[in-house]
């Protein structure tokens, strides 16, 4: 089970597990405790959770300043290997319509294949789900054993689907870019098309090496 120790000015103040914690709350044994005692510690115990996450957040803020002090996102201390992402990680973007446009420019201008532009913009094509009844209603018309009535439904149950055909989407491949901006004539056709954001809360994750 696992336990926690409580360290104060080199002593050992106490050892924290899941039945110490249960027993500091009032619950000596589970099955003998009443139903509303249970229910009380849950809330109590979900307190503790949020606090002990607040607590997390904080000391992760200070490791992340930590790294950032000493410009290194990975940081061996001991036995412990602490990482976290740069300032820089993440925050940019493209607008993938921008660059769509621009990628075509340039395929056009022979400084990239659409090969390469499709690397960077992927075309996602919009899909449908079609009910088996239609389904079946085609197999018949394709067997040549549907009669007017199935033609007439099959069509008209099509034309119902491509009506609202929604249009293509576009999936922005952060690998495909990073390899065309390597490109000194594609650079400042792509780089006009970024957008910078602000980066989230970045967290220090602490593994024991």
């Amino acid at each position: 089970m696992t336990a926690l120790t409580l360290i104060s000015e080199g002593e050992i103040v106490e050892a924290v597990s899941a039945d110490t914690l249960l027993y500091a709350a009032g619950i000596g044994d589970v099955r003998q405790a009443d139903t509303s005692e249970l229910a009380a510690v849950t809330e109590k115990l979900a307190d503790l959770k949020d606090l002990t996450f607040e607590a997390s957040g904080i000391v992760s803020d200070e490791l992340v300043r930590r790294l950032d002090m000493g410009g290194k996102w990975t940081l061996h201390e001991g036995e412990y290997t602490i990482k976290s992402a740069s300032p820089e990680a993440g925050c940019t973007s493209y607008d993938v319509d921008r660059l769509r446009h621009a990628l075509a420019d340039l395929v056009v201008a022979e400084v990239i294949s659409a090969d390469g532009a499709n690397a960077a913009v992927e075309t996602v094509q919009p899909t449908v789900a079609v009910p088996y009844a239609l389904l079946r209603a085609v197999a018949l018309a394709l067997d040549g054993e549907a009669g007017q009535f199935e033609h007439e439904m099959s069509a008209q149950w099509v034309e119902n689907l491509l009506a609202d055909e929604p249009e293509p989407t576009y999936k922005l491949k952060p690998a495909g870019v990073k390899n065309l901006l390597k490109l000194p004539q594609a650079r400042e056709a792509i780089e006009a098309c970024a957008v910078v954001s602000e980066p989230g809360r970045r967290r220090a994750k602490v593994t024991r090496s």
